[in-house]
């Protein structure tokens, strides 16, 4: 029974709220700056083109992971230190304090930036197309 519960409490699911927190504000960003960029283009005129979600999607990609990456940096701290810190507070102010204040939520931001954008681009213009081609078979 303690081993379980400390594996659970202090392996498993370390960090799990701010996992949680993060990647549910993040994909709510991503989601809805995605469609909005998508319906911006429609209006402008330039249409649903396949350039039109390719760059929306990138954009959106960019523009949540950048909103996020500090939560991304505590997340990260807690789940690599091993019951080093007990809570999201303690993690921050460590990071703060002993990594050289704000740019330790930044370190790491221009590897973000060269994954971020790609994968954006490819995943949710493939999930768009793919949900297009299933909606037409459907009916």
């Amino acid at each position: 029974v303690h081993f379980t519960h400390s594996f659970l409490q202090g392996g498993l699911y370390k960090g799990f709220s701010v996992h949680f927190l993060c990647d549910s504000l993040g994909r709510s960003i991503f989601f809805t700056s995605y469609e909005y960029l998508k319906q911006r283009d429609q209006q402008c005129g330039r249409g649903d083109t396949f350039m039109s979600r390719v760059s929306s999607a990138t954009i959106a990609g960019l523009l949540s992971s950048t909103m996020l990456y500090p939560c991304d940096v505590v997340r990260s701290q807690m789940q690599a230190s091993s019951s080093r810190f007990n809570n999201i507070f303690e993690t921050i102010r460590h990071l703060y304090t002993h990594n050289g204040g704000l740019r330790a939520f930044t370190r790491g931001y221009g590897v973000m930036v060269l994954r971020s954008g790609p994968v954006a681009a490819v995943s949710m213009p493939a999930y768009d197309m793919t949900m297009e081609v299933l909606l037409e078979r459907q009916q």
